[in-house]
């Protein structure tokens, strides 16, 4: 696609003619960021432009914060002013067939063309949007969507909870229930302000030190690079298996803890067993029964916790033991550490210090670690808009050392596993999944 030659052939603001009271970011909005989080799908059978434009004005009646703009108060203190400015809605032509999108095709590399970027630096721009949608169209009917949303307007629930509504609305099937603003998050997170933050998954650093690990991640940036690996249906119910045969009355698994505990074996092999590993985890506070937050609430409602395994464990456990310790931890964050995290998070938003935080899970990464992040839980294909459901879906790479668990569209119990490690890591991984 990158040497296709590529026509804009029109643009569109879209509106819901919906205007609604300012809404203030909490601290999770800010802590995920000032940046885009794209949505990349295919659709081989094509899409109808027209129908997913009419959809999406109806569906910002619902969403107005999407067609709102960032700005900041008298204070300083950022809020979403939903104005109805607009989503811009962009339509190509691409001469030539649709490129072969997949695992084994590096498009990657120049993915970032083809959303429209927001970043720190930009997004207080009255041009600015929250959302933005760019569709192209190829020679032999296939299609390409990218939907560029702005991290602290949407989390991985709220993003997908938005792309049902809006192809629901395209399918003719009924408007979307309302949805809950951010608002009753703050409320909660300011009456936890008084609970103590034991836990640090975030921390408060101070610049020196905090400008000091953005070098070092910096430089380890430049090694990580993406590899995707589709593991099939076969490979997932051979760890199963072994999983049963270890621990025939052991806790329940997912498969995303077994590939979880399989990369954590083989990073820790490449190292040698030398140190302890950290996994960073991101965890949606909406499925914490005890933290009471409805599912439809829009907005980021997401918090970190970790997973730390030494040396001897990774030494002596075997993938099965290790995805056992990691579903069964020996100290696992209870609602008082979620109440306090949110607390924290309103007392620096309040402070505006959120820029000075960062997960200590990803400073681990630089001693090997990662982050990983679980899309199998998410309904990620569910954007059919009445010409079917997307071939392939994929989230844009990292910057830091991630990995990634991403569902497939064929329904066979396959899974695409992203990597974004260091040349050693990403060279193990390739030997290993070299026969599947």
């Amino acid at each position: 696609m990158d040497r296709q030659r590529t026509t804009l052939v029109s643009q569109h603001t879209i509106r819901g003619g919906v205007q609604a009271p300012r809404q203030y970011l909490t601290g999770p909005d800010m802590f995920s960021g000032m940046v885009t989080v794209p949505l990349f799908y295919t659709y081989p059978q094509g899409l109808d432009v027209d129908c997913m434009m009419r959809s999406l004005a109806e569906l910002l009646k619902t969403y107005p914060l999407a067609a709102g703009r960032l700005r900041k108060d008298s204070a300083g203190y950022a809020f979403i002013d939903s104005d109805d400015s607009g989503v811009p809605f962009s339509i190509y032509d691409v001469d030539g067939p649709m490129p072969p999108y997949g695992p084994d095709y590096p498009h990657q590399n120049f993915i970032r063309r083809y959303y429209q970027t927001v970043w720190p630096w930009t997004i207080y721009r009255a041009k600015t949007p929250l959302l933005s949608v760019r569709v192209y169209r190829y020679t032999d009917g296939g299609a390409i969507c990218t939907m560029a949303p702005a991290h602290c307007l949407i989390d991985g629930s709220s993003i997908w909870m938005l792309v049902q509504d809006w192809a629901r609305l395209a399918r003719g099937e009924g408007a979307p229930e309302p949805v809950i603003d951010r608002s009753l998050l703050l409320d909660k997170s300011y009456h936890f302000q008084q609970i103590a933050y034991h836990r640090q998954d975030v921390q408060h650093l101070p610049a020196l030190q905090r400008w000091g690990l953005y070098l070092r991640l910096a430089g380890q940036a430049l090694d990580n690079r993406l590899q995707i690996f589709r593991l099939p249906g076969r490979y997932l119910e051979s760890l199963r298996a072994a999983y049963e045969q270890e621990f025939p009355d052991g806790p329940v698994v997912s498969d995303v803890d077994l590939i979880t505990a399989r990369c954590l074996k083989t990073i820790a092999e490449v190292r040698q067993y030398r140190q302890g590993l950290c996994v960073g985890l991101v965890v949606d506070f909406r499925f914490k029964r005890a933290m009471e937050l409805p599912k439809r609430l829009f907005g980021n409602a997401i918090g970190q916790e970790e997973r730390e395994f030494g040396a001897r464990d990774l030494a002596t456990l075997s993938v099965s033991g290790l995805a056992r310790k990691l579903r069964r931890p020996e100290v696992r964050p209870d609602t008082e550490d979620w109440q306090g995290y949110l607390g924290f998070m309103e007392r620096m938003r309040r402070e505006r210090t959120i820029g000075q935080l960062l997960p200590r899970s990803v400073r681990r990464s630089l001693d090997g670690g990662f982050m990983q992040n679980n899309y199998c839980a998410l309904p990620v294909y569910d954007a059919d808009f009445g010409t079917g459901k997307p071939s392939w879906y994929t989230p844009v790479a990292t910057p830091f050392r991630m990995v990634k668990i991403v569902p497939t569209a064929g329904g066979d119990n396959s899974v695409d596993l992203h990597l974004i490690l260091g040349r050693r890591d990403r060279q193990a991984f390739k030997a290993l999944f070299a026969g599947i």
